[in-house]
């Protein structure tokens, strides 16, 4: 895969994770992220805890409490 087909799907992946995000379907939401994560690692070799922080994959789902 080129540098040029990474950031299409990748793209992609982003897209339908906010979108799926944005309908409440957080268990689809997180599967995005951990296809983005499997990408990232073996197209960039980021590791999968890296992208799942940077997406705040253990939070997804859950409302922040009020200050």
């Amino acid at each position: 895969m080129n540098s040029e087909n990474y950031k299409e799907i990748r793209a992609q992946l982003v897209k339908e994770f906010w979108f799926l995000k944005s309908k409440r379907l957080f268990l689809s939401a997180k599967a995005r992220v951990r296809k983005i994560a499997d990408l990232d690692f073996e197209q960039k070799g980021i590791s999968h805890e890296e992208t799942l922080k940077q997406f705040n994959y253990t939070r997804i789902g859950f409302k922040d409490k009020e200050k």
